[in-house]
């Protein structure tokens, strides 16, 4: 039997030469995991082509979904093919057609797997900037070299309408800065005046062709829309006002005024809101912690192997936008337990049972599961004489553990917004930096 953790740590290490989202390496993770499990006295390595196929063959008969299969696919191509050199012919027959259902938004996850599928650097900036920029294609293809600032913060493109003119400026982050840059890098011809360019030096990069390089990534990835920058617009709108910003501001960002187009918008994000209810039959949640307390906590998720570490820190995040300080605290809290677990465990049993013994804990370590029967301060303990957390953040983190007990616990207890800042912080420094 081959040793699946460490199968999977190997296979995460391979992905991150590649990938830069931690989402897309945890969706091709679990695809090549349930591959591996498939042939478990065989290392991955030792897989034979027909044994991949078969595999193939296998997820098509179960009528696994078009995206599933082309997601393995690609994991297995770039695995076998691309790091091991095994020239595989990799079977791709009798796979489902995209499904037929319109759609007209993207989930989030499904955008970074697409902007991470890109090889082609320039059709990869023509869906970010469409995307992170809601812009139109004419916008797109408006853009200069000299409409780019990418020096001095704040961060920003100028957005130019079909006659050229400038109309808006749209933030671009540093992220898309990064994207920008390995565009560039890769461009043999640089761009003399348009930042997309055809063949010919100087001149826009064709409408038709942008479009094609859109339509191609939702393909691939097995959707269907008849209007994919309408998609991807409408996506980019959709995802910010989960992100806590008012669709009335967003539009006003994309310059959009006319009061027809304002209610069309809000329509179809919000839908159609009854109001039954006033003022006087409902309470109004506490005053919320502000956006930049919790950037750093949103920032962290990006970093996060598992999905229940991402999870309980997502619903956090979730309540302190709300003002529900006290659910934010234990949510964050638990994301925070489960990384000190899974970091314990890396140190491997041996060296976990040894720490238990010295602390006189009376319990065997065997499977992830087994922490979940200990104290929360026994883990802290462990997690320091394992050398996982240091002294200082053993005594920060005790000293946080009263406050997330205080705040799990019914009492008359209302935590004040710079104490959860400061346990914020703390959490985010502890994540970030291991000694």
């Amino acid at each position: 039997m081959i040793d699946l953790i460490q199968a999977e740590l190997e296979i995460r290490r391979i992905l991150n030469v590649r990938y830069s989202n931690i989402k897309t390496i945890d969706i091709y993770t679990k695809r090549f995991m349930d591959f591996v499990r498939y042939y478990p006295a065989t290392e991955p390595i030792d897989i034979k082509e027909a044994e991949l196929n078969a595999y193939i063959k296998v997820i098509i008969s179960k009528k696994s979904s078009r995206s599933l299969i082309m997601q393995f696919i690609q994991v297995a191509e770039y695995y076998f093919n691309h790091i091991h050199k095994k020239s595989f012919v990799i079977y791709r027959q009798n796979i489902p057609s995209a499904r037929e259902k319109e759609i007209n938004t993207l989930e989030q996850e499904q955008v970074f797997l697409m902007i991470d599928n890109f090889e082609n650097m320039k059709h990869r900036i023509i869906f970010v900037l469409v995307y992170s920029c809601c812009l139109e294609l004419t916008e797109l293809l408006n853009l200069r070299v000299s409409d780019i600032n990418s020096k001095k913060e704040p961060f920003y493109l100028q957005v130019r309408n079909a006659s050229g003119d400038v109309v808006r400026k749209a933030s671009i982050s540093p992220k898309i800065i990064e994207y920008l840059n390995e565009y560039w890098q890769t461009c043999i011809t640089k761009p003399q005046e348009y930042l997309l360019e055809g063949p010919e030096a100087g001149k826009k990069y064709g409408k038709t062709s942008a479009e094609k390089v859109i339509k191609k990534a939702f393909e691939e990835n097995g959707m269907v829309s008849a209007f994919v920058v309408k998609t991807l617009r409408r996506s980019y709108m959709e995802h910010m006002v989960s992100l806590g910003i008012p669709i009335i501001s967003i539009l006003e960002k994309l310059d959009v005024h006319h009061f027809d187009s304002i209610k069309k918008y809000t329509r179809a994000i919000h839908g159609s809101v009854k109001i039954d209810f006033t003022p006087l039959d409902k309470l109004i949640g506490k005053p919320k912690i502000n956006e930049p307390e919790i950037e750093d906590l949103e920032q962290l998720v990006f970093t996060l192997n598992s999905e229940d570490e991402k999870e309980y820190l997502l619903e956090a995040i979730q309540c302190f936008r709300a003002g529900a300080l006290k659910a934010g605290i234990v949510f964050s809290w638990s994301s925070f337990i489960r990384i000190l677990q899974n970091r314990c465990e890396k140190k491997g049993y041996k060296a976990i049972n040894e720490a238990s013994a010295k602390l006189k804990f009376r319990k065997k370590f065997e499977k992830i599961s087994d922490f979940e029967s200990i104290k929360e301060l026994n883990l802290l303990k462990l997690a320091f004489e394992l050398k996982v957390i240091s002294k200082h953040q053993l005594s920060q983190m005790e000293n946080n553990l009263d406050l997330r007990n205080h705040c799990g616990h019914p009492s008359s207890y209302k935590p004040e917004i710079n104490k959860a800042k400061a346990f914020i912080e703390d959490l985010v420094n502890i994540i970030k930096n291991e000694p």
